[in-house]
């Protein structure tokens, strides 16, 4: 337990008084009010570390600066007049909710919100508009400084520690086989190897050589693992010992298989499809150890352009559209109203519609149970609090310490309790009645958050049906895309980086799903998928052993007839990797008709 808490407890320290000493000489440089503007800066930074920006470095420069200036203009115009500001505040947090929703592996829409509503609720003055842009400049030169440090090279970086893993963790599972097998945390690490190359690629363009051969790789040790879960009953003691040899020096030696490959074990439907995996593994392995990270790749199609997809997505039905528009609607609305009114606490009827509201309903009723939780808790401990100190300076030490805990928690009730005892505290810090301020905050959280219940209902509803339903269509559309790829081309060849290139579109979009589960559809489509990629291995690798398989695949007959044609094929195999590809096609058979 020790071993876990003291590097948790230095890390959080480290980082609380980093976020601390950057938000101070943040707010030194570019004055007060750029002070919060310099909390999501570094906030943006923190996050983004995740994904690589590194790649189309320029162009990623270039539109960080260009939507923090649209921001800070809008923020400046909108509040010089409440009509003109309804418009902008509309067309800026439907932009904000369209965009950052989905496009990315993690949704950025509330801290991008943050980002503007903070510079909205600090409006400036013509004498601070220099220092103003020199801060709005200086956000993206910071996210790329850090983008440096942490994600130069990350791909080659990681790969070969990655493969480390996939290799010890098989390993560590064949040893052990008490019950079933368990590759959770092993799929856990292909997922992120996946997203890691794709965060690679530059924008509208295919994966190159080394890119594509690693997420060949990938799949074997993906089919590996699938594999052995449903196979364990069919490993034997020498089976097992001659796998564990075998992956021991997977890395390290790759040449072909030993001559006894299958001498030394008894000759099984699954000793054939391991010698043939392995196989092709120490194959993928030394290519990908000779192959060039930074060659460049082919362009993808135009319809596979972001800008081709944004403007295929821009319908009423479209999950992020309907977010977008809801949002819209209740952030220019609302802040509209308290400037109208000229509510002294309004901006907290802002941010709290901002926080609660979520692309599905089910979110949002979950979220606005645990935000009036919080609130209502951290007004209790806050209140005792600060009416026990009356100090400023103590009441500040108060804020601190709560702001300095909020790091260890993750469920969103923790955290509300946590920031409502800080950002109530920083109003009353001077305040000889800090009840006042815990009043009026709970009563607009309270009234935010009927009003985002009540839209929740009314306004363009979503729910996690909706998006469980959009996911698998659009795992649908690839499986079908790849597989028509793949058995349309007249031989049997098809483009690695192109074919592998789709593989992106379903990880950042599942990456950013509040699904906690995945549907059996789903579950069948990764399946399917899978199958369809170590089809396209053979493809590569065995251009004889595909084309007989697409001959059966692509012919006249019943699905069924096909189907024993496969079975056929597994029974007179006469080599593993032969009966390995046809027993792979007859799984594609198992769980459906073809997608043709």
């Amino acid at each position: 337990m020790n071993n876990k808490l003291i590097p948790l407890i230095f890390s959080k320290t480290l980082m609380f008084i980093i976020i601390i000493i950057f938000v101070n000489v943040f707010g030194a440089l570019f004055g007060p009010t750029n002070t919060l503007l310099g909390v999501t800066t570094l906030t943006l930074a923190l996050t983004l570390m995740g994904q690589n920006l590194l790649v189309n470095f320029w162009r990623n420069f270039a539109l960080m600066l260009g939507i923090n200036f649209v921001i800070g203009i809008a923020a400046f115009i909108a509040p010089m007049n409440i009509w003109l500001g309804l418009i902008v505040n509309f067309v800026i947090i439907f932009a904000i909710g369209y965009f950052f929703s989905f496009t990315i592996r993690r949704s950025l829409t509330l801290l991008v919100g943050l980002h503007y509503l903070f510079l909205l609720n600090t409006p400036i003055t013509t004498d601070d508009i220099p220092l103003r842009i020199l801060a709005l400049i200086a956000g993206p030169v910071i996210i790329m400084v850090i983008q440096l440090v942490i994600n130069h090279r990350k791909l080659e970086k990681m790969t070969a520690p990655t493969f480390t893993f996939f290799q010890n963790e098989i390993i560590r599972q064949l040893q052990q086989q008490t019950g079933s097998f368990d590759f959770t945390t092993l799929q856990t690490k292909i997922a992120t190897l996946k997203v890691t190359v794709h965060d690679a690629l530059p924008s509208g363009h295919s994966l190159n050589d080394y890119q594509s051969t690693v997420l060949t790789i990938t799949s074997n040790f993906e089919y590996l693992a699938e594999l052995l879960m449903s196979q364990q009953h069919a490993l034997t003691p020498k089976l097992t010992d001659w796998l564990e040899s075998e992956l021991t020096t997977l890395l390290t030696d790759t040449h072909s298989l030993t001559t006894n490959e299958l001498a030394t074990i008894e000759v099984t439907p699954l000793s054939q499809q391991l010698t043939a995996l392995l196989s092709n593994l120490r194959t993928e392995i030394a290519i990908w150890q000779t192959a060039d990270p930074q060659q460049k790749s082919e362009t993808l199609p135009k319809e596979f352009r972001a800008d081709v997809v944004t403007k295929r997505n821009l319908h009423i039905h479209n999950i992020n559209l309907r977010f977008a528009l809801r949002l819209a609607i209740l952030i220019s609305g609302a802040f509209f109203l308290t400037e109208f009114f000229a509510f002294e606490y309004g901006r907290w009827l802002t941010f709290t519609l901002f926080s609660l509201t979520q692309p599905y309903s089910e979110a949002t009723v979950e979220r606005s149970k645990k935000r009036i939780t919080g609130t209502l808790i951290g007004a209790i401990i806050g209140f005792i609090a600060l009416t026990l100190i009356q100090n400023p300076d103590q009441r500040l030490l108060v804020i601190l310490l709560f702001g300095y805990l909020s790091s260890y928690v993750t469920d969103y009730r923790n955290t509300m309790i946590f920031v409502t005892v800080t950002a109530v505290s920083s109003v009353a810090l001077y305040s000889a009645d800090p009840a006042a301020g815990f009043i009026i905050r709970i009563m607009w959280i309270g009234i935010g958050m009927c009003i985002a219940l009540l839209a929740n209902q009314v306004l363009l509803k979503t729910s996690y049906r909706d998006e469980a339903r959009d996911l698998a269509d659009l795992q649908t559309n690839i499986e079908q895309y790849q597989f028509y790829q793949l058995f349309a081309s007249s031989t049997g060849q098809v483009n690695a980086g192109y074919f592998y290139s789709l593989a992106p579109t379903i990880a950042s979009r599942l990456a950013s799903s509040q699904q906690d589960e995945l549907t059996p559809r789903y579950q069948l489509h990764s399946r399917r998928i899978l199958y369809i990629h170590q089809l396209f291995i053979a493809s590569q690798s065995h251009p004889e052993i595909f084309q007989h398989l697409k001959n059966i695949t692509t012919s006249d007959q019943l699905p069924e007839d096909k189907y024993k044609q496969l079975q056929d094929l597994c029974a007179t195999a006469s080599t593993a990797a032969t009966y390995h590809f046809a027993s792979v096609a007859s799984q594609l058979y198992a769980t459906g008709n073809t997608t043709r």
